[in-house]
């Protein structure tokens, strides 16, 4: 009785080590599938990034920079800071013609207190261009 109580214990052994390395083949070959699908996201997102970057470098002089910074003339007068271009009136992008004849309207039938107003607007202007 003895000897057929120790063959059931090797025959349930036996079955157990074969049902682990049998599971542990199955986990590795999951595992390596995992590693192998990770691996052929990481190519298709590696050449996608190259196709992406050689039509950008192909198409780098059609690029548009996008619009010009707004540029800002500022001056102090009172006490406040005051964009000379508002207060003359003109576009960031003025011709000196445009200056004086902004100045020159500005002028025209003002009082005398706000000609030294338009008069630091102006100097700004001239100094920045």
């Amino acid at each position: 009785m003895n000897i057929w109580l120790i063959y059931g214990i090797l025959v349930g052994l036996l079955i157990m080590v074969f049902l682990r390395v049998k599971w542990r083949r199955e986990f590795r070959k999951e595992q390596s599938e995992a590693q192998n699908r990770e691996f052929r996201r990481k190519m298709n997102f590696s050449n996608e990034y190259q196709q992406v970057r050689n039509r950008v470098n192909q198409n780098l002089g059609e690029i548009d920079p996008g619009p010009k910074p707004k540029i800002s003339y500022q001056f102090m007068y009172n006490g406040h800071a005051w964009d000379a271009c508002e207060v003359l009136g003109l576009s960031p992008d003025f011709s000196a013609e445009e200056l004086h004849q902004a100045y020159e309207r500005c002028l025209q039938g003002e009082a005398v207190e706000s000609e030294e107003f338009f008069r630091h607007a102006y100097d700004t202007l001239v100094n920045f261009k």
